[in-house]
């Protein structure tokens, strides 16, 4: 009898390791490393300036609020790509250049564009990612500058 209830508690312990330990993580979103400001609006950002990073992104994390975002840095100035792969609200997209002026926005890009990818139309060295209609209600556009 003592063998069988080893054994029944023994399994129970190992489903629930498996199940805890495989599950996606659930956050509550980025860690914010830095507070910037996009023209007068201020930012608290996370930064993303490694390759881990910038390919994690916001996936898996909870909705940002408002002056929340995610800031990208790349090596050099290019055309890079983001896509919404596990991602669960919209968000804007911002690109800017090496002076970090807006070369480019995208709106409103919903979790179900994916698998498409948005690139800017213009060579960019940074990018923002913040809550879907960030840059209408301030106002945002080409040309403005973000400052840290």
């Amino acid at each position: 009898m003592r063998a069988k209830i080893f054994i029944f508690l023994l399994s129970i312990s190992a489903i629930f390791f498996i199940s805890y330990f495989s599950a996606p993580p659930k956050e509550k979103g980025p860690l914010y490393d830095t507070h910037a400001y996009l023209g007068d609006t201020p930012l608290l950002l996370a930064v993303a300036d490694t390759p881990e990073l910038r390919e994690r992104g916001l996936s898996f994390t909870g909705e940002l609020k408002d002056g929340e975002g995610m800031f990208f840095v790349f090596e050099e100035a290019g055309y890079p790509g983001f896509w919404m792969k596990n991602m669960n609200y919209p968000i804007d997209m911002i690109w800017f250049d090496e002076k970090k002026s807006i070369v480019d926005i995208r709106e409103n890009v919903a979790p179900g564009t994916y698998p498409r990818v948005f690139q800017p139309l213009s060579p960019a060295r940074y990018a923002l990612e913040v809550p879907a209609f960030f840059t209408k209600k301030n106002n945002i556009k080409k040309g403005d500058r973000i400052s840290f």
